[in-house]
């Protein structure tokens, strides 16, 4: 029981401080990365999924210029 509490008080941290927890919170989709000149296709869900990772490791760049700006290093590089 004990366990259960710490898990929701952890869960009740993350909501209350509208950390991403999953793909649809980041503040860029698809759009935006068309917007860059990406074609549809696996390469816009690959960058999407490298910045999910990047924003779960590193709350705080979960931001629409900072995600943007990341999003064209890796079109840049292909390194996704």
């Amino acid at each position: 029981l004990k366990q259960v509490d710490e898990i929701l008080e952890i869960y009740d941290h993350i909501i209350s401080s509208k950390q991403c927890i999953s793909m649809a919170d980041m503040a860029i989709h698809g759009k935006e990365l068309k917007a860059l000149g990406l074609p549809d296709g696996k390469l816009i869900g690959d960058i999407l999924s490298t910045l999910f990772v990047r924003v779960l490791e590193m709350p705080d760049i979960n931001t629409t210029e900072t995600l943007v700006e990341m999003a064209k290093e890796l079109k840049k590089n292909k390194s996704v």
